[in-house]
């Protein structure tokens, strides 16, 4: 909890503490922020709260050989994204807080993947549910 944040431009970013907790929320008074930019406005309705969780669940699944595996959370919050790399056999893990995803695979990563704010990413929906191992098979998007 953060007291007396004055007003100004943020950016709030979230990465992972070692493989301990994540930051799942940010929360101004009654206000969940989002991932990116964020212009706080004088007089500040109550105290920046930012949640942490430990809870994870392992992702194991077969793509491509060589393809990112990449995971956008469809919550805007501040769990954004995660990425694996599929083995030469096809195999990946990761593991990722609980919660909905679209998952696709890519030969390179986007230039702005970390940092984008894009809820409309493609890719197929696969829900995370803390504790669970849920197998997962991508499948790179249809050429175009």
């Amino acid at each position: 909890v953060l007291r007396g944040v004055p007003p100004g431009k943020y950016r709030l970013s979230a990465q992972r503490m070692g493989s301990s907790a994540a930051a799942v929320s940010a929360r101004l008074g009654d206000t969940e922020l989002p991932y990116g930019d964020v212009n706080l406005k004088a007089p500040n309705p109550g105290a920046l709260v930012i949640t942490m969780s430990s809870a994870f669940a392992l992702v194991n699944g077969r793509a491509v050989s060589g393809k990112n595996v990449l995971f956008r959370s469809t919550n805007p919050g501040l769990q954004p994204a995660a990425m694996a790399t599929a083995d030469a056999g096809g195999h990946f893990t990761t593991s990722v807080p609980p919660g909905e995803y679209r998952v696709w695979a890519a030969d390179e990563l986007p230039p702005d993947f970390w940092d984008s704010k894009d809820e409309t990413a493609k890719g197929q929906l696969f829900t995370v549910v803390e504790g669970e191992t849920p197998p997962l098979r991508v499948v790179p998007p249809p050429v175009q």
